[in-house]
């Protein structure tokens, strides 16, 4: 399933601009900053351009975004997504998502993760493990991995009818719903993105914003 996205990635990262603009795959836009109340200067490929957004940007910010071309030669930029930075990863983790996915039963994932917790290479592997076990009380696997030399991360809600959730480095997130051991659904914000993995991956798609099924609880202490 990895390799299937990651074709669709790749075809999308060679595209240049004229093809970017002809497609209908996100990409991923930079803000660099902000000329007017609601104008902007964003960056994409190699290009930079100037473009108005009624939604606030952020400047520095990365967002995934749909890129089409409207009469006149204008450019529309919609459907923003917040590009979020994948960090820290496992250097093994494709090897520990093989793993899992080879399982009968994941009865020795706990003592694997606390072994890994024992001996950490670097305190971002102790972390991540940790990580790892608070997703787990909550009965989804959290692996953040590199694939292809991108960061990545999979989450996976087990049980009886999984849900996963993935995101690459420079592919727009998305969550696939497995049923009865077939793939049935494709979620992600995006028509194009949701129709692509769909037909590659031979299931029905829905138009939806889509969330980490876990993120860390961050605890503020007040002094």
């Amino acid at each position: 399933m990895i390799n299937k996205l990651s074709k669709i990635q790749s075809a999308q990262i060679s595209n240049n601009i004229p093809t970017i603009i002809n497609s209908s795959l996100p990409v991923i836009i930079k803000v660099l900053e902000q000329t007017r109340f609601n104008r902007y200067n964003i960056k994409f490929g190699t290009k930079t351009i100037s473009t108005t957004s009624y939604k606030d940007l952020e400047v520095g910010s990365e967002y995934y975004a749909n890129i089409g071309s409207q009469s006149g030669g204008m450019i529309s930029i919609n459907s923003l997504t917040k590009r979020e930075i994948i960090k820290p990863v496992l250097d093994d983790g494709v090897a520990l998502i093989e793993m899992v996915a080879s399982s009968q039963n994941l009865s020795w994932l706990i003592p694997y993760i606390k072994s890994k917790m024992a001996n950490p290479i670097s305190k971002d592997e102790f972390s991540i493990y940790a990580d790892m076990i608070m997703a787990l009380n909550e009965n989804i696997l959290h692996i953040p991995f590199y694939y292809d030399n991108r960061s990545a991360l999979i989450q996976i809600l087990l049980g009886k009818n999984p849900k996963i959730y993935l995101i690459f480095s420079l592919f727009a997130p998305i969550i696939i719903s497995i049923k009865d051991g077939k793939i049935r659904l494709v979620s992600s914000p995006y028509v194009s993105l949701s129709k692509a993995l769909a037909d590659e991956l031979g299931c029905e798609f829905e138009i939806k914003q889509v969330s980490p099924l876990w993120q860390k609880t961050v605890i503020k202490a007040t002094i």
